[in-house]
């Protein structure tokens, strides 16, 4: 979220103790709101001392806005000290290089003709403390660093579908939870909690979906679960639109999906992953329901096929721990073929995450209006998926990946050096590769999915996407820079 425009303050006491001072303005990443600090006269703080002394020092101060003195050396107002002063006169208002300065005391006026509600106002997190919000966004990133590991650890240990209910209650609980934190460090931890769940909570389902086709299947799946995903971030920018404040914003985005609850009924285990622990009673009670719903009939050929399958998998899997001693993690890198693909995919996938993330990070900011930018810069991801859906299956996983890649690198570049007052060429350049870059991040699940075997995929794909979410910790850095 860009920063908004900030309101300078209209008037300012001058203590004659160093005692009685007004603050200056506020700002952040996250969008401001409300006024904090004395009295509130339709929207804007003022003091709330009346006599005689306080009027003439009004009065001072008044004049001495008149000589510009007081502005910084871009012209504006000084957003975050002021002046303490002793003993002056009004015959000569003007600032004395003597006089000390200190950070403002009294709070802040905000810019609340967009936003009038954000942690930002209610944390007070301006001057010093303009970086903490940027400092929960990489917190939130690095809450997903161990996450993604730690659920594909248990997605393959204990099931996917173990994996993503654990997932996703974690997500709604710690998510609500949000709202009623009294304090940022609080609002910080409850972000963190919730960064767990990120990306996970949309991997393991993406993992499911994969196993629960064939392979001819597998493009559809992949698009269509992108297609529900920016859908998603769609109607977020609609919701975030008409609800401004940020406590109901949470509750609304979180109070709702409790009732997913519901999953733990009606979400199937993953048939290849039963086959894979042995588990064929229940893969085929699966299958038989799948052929149900399809209205045909499983096979007893099929069944015996994958019976026989499961044991030589078995038969293989228990040979190649008992050569190697190891499990988990350290199986990806069994033999050299392994541990190029699981090298390659990660670097892959670290340059491809870094770039999408940063480029819908910075989406807002590229427009006049942030909500119709973020907007946008999530709608030109249905044309590019809709694409990929077309050429996948003809042109391979590899040519849009490096395409796209490319591409989007290319015009981000360009970007970057279009000058200030070009916004919409930047703004169509911007698209451009926020387009390209979508295609290879839809191509990047099911690329490294189909690379990773079945006993190793959820532990896998975490990891890759672990040292992907390194550039995610840096990525707001870069922006708030």
């Amino acid at each position: 979220m860009k920063k908004l425009e900030l309101k300078r303050c209209p008037h300012s006491d001058i203590s004659e103790e160093g005692q009685e001072e007004y603050g200056g303005n506020g700002g952040g990443f996250g969008g401001n709101g409300g006024s904090f600090g004395g009295s509130e006269t339709n929207g804007t703080a003022v003091s709330s001392s009346s006599s005689p002394q306080a009027q003439a020092r009004r009065h001072a101060f008044k004049k001495l806005k008149d000589t510009k003195h007081s502005e910084t050396s871009d012209g504006g107002w000084e957003q975050c000290y002021q002046y303490v002063v002793g003993n002056y006169t009004l015959d000569d208002p003007q600032p004395d290089p003597s006089w000390p300065v200190v950070p403002c005391r009294n709070g802040w006026v905000y810019n609340t003709s967009v936003i009038f509600s954000s942690i930002v106002i209610d944390y007070e997190l301006v001057c010093e403390r303009a970086i903490y919000p940027t400092i929960a966004l990489s917190v939130l990133n690095i809450g997903g660093i161990f996450g993604v590991y730690f659920f594909g650890t248990i997605s393959d240990k204990y099931g996917r579908r173990v994996s993503f209910l654990v997932c996703l209650g974690l997500e709604q609980v710690f998510g609500f939870l949000t709202a009623f934190t009294p304090n940022f460090w609080t609002w910080t931890l409850c972000r963190f909690m919730v960064g767990l769940t990120v990306p996970a909570i949309y991997q393991i389902p993406f993992i499911i979906s994969l196993e629960l086709v064939g392979p001819s299947y597998r493009s559809f799946v992949t698009v269509m679960t992108c297609l529900f995903y920016v859908g998603g971030m769609l109607l977020l920018a609609g919701v975030a639109y008409f609800i401004r404040n940020w406590v109901y914003l949470c509750l609304v985005t979180s109070l709702p999906f409790f009732s997913l609850v519901v999953y733990w009924w009606v979400l199937p285990e993953s048939p290849r992953w039963l086959l894979s622990q042995g588990r064929l009673k229940e893969a085929r009670t699966i299958l038989n329901k799948m052929a149900k719903v399809n209205k045909t009939e499983l096979p007893e050929s099929f069944v015996q096929k994958l019976q026989d399958r499961m044991l030589a998998q078995q038969a293989l899997s228990i040979s190649s721990a008992q050569a190697k001693g190891s499990s988990g993690f350290f199986s990806m890198c069994h033999t050299p073929n392994m541990r190029l693909k699981a090298i390659l995919v990660t670097i892959v996938w670290f340059a491809n995450e870094t770039v999408y993330v940063g480029l819908s990070y910075y989406g807002p900011v590229m427009g006049d209006n942030e909500y119709l930018s973020f907007f946008l810069a999530c709608a030109v991801e249905v044309p590019s998926y809709l694409l990929c859906w077309i050429v996948m299956d003809r042109w391979g996983r590899r040519w849009i990946l490096g395409i796209g890649m490319i591409i989007g690198g290319i015009f981000s570049i360009c970007t970057v050096l279009m000058p200030e007052d070009a916004s919409l060429a930047t703004l169509i350049l911007y698209l451009v590769a926020k387009f390209s870059e979508s295609a290879a991040f839809l191509i990047i699940y099911p690329f490294a999915a189909e690379l990773y075997p079945t006993e190793v995929r959820g532990v896998g794909i975490g990891f890759s996407a672990y040292v992907g979410g390194l550039g995610l910790v840096i990525i707001p850095f870069v922006n708030y820079l």
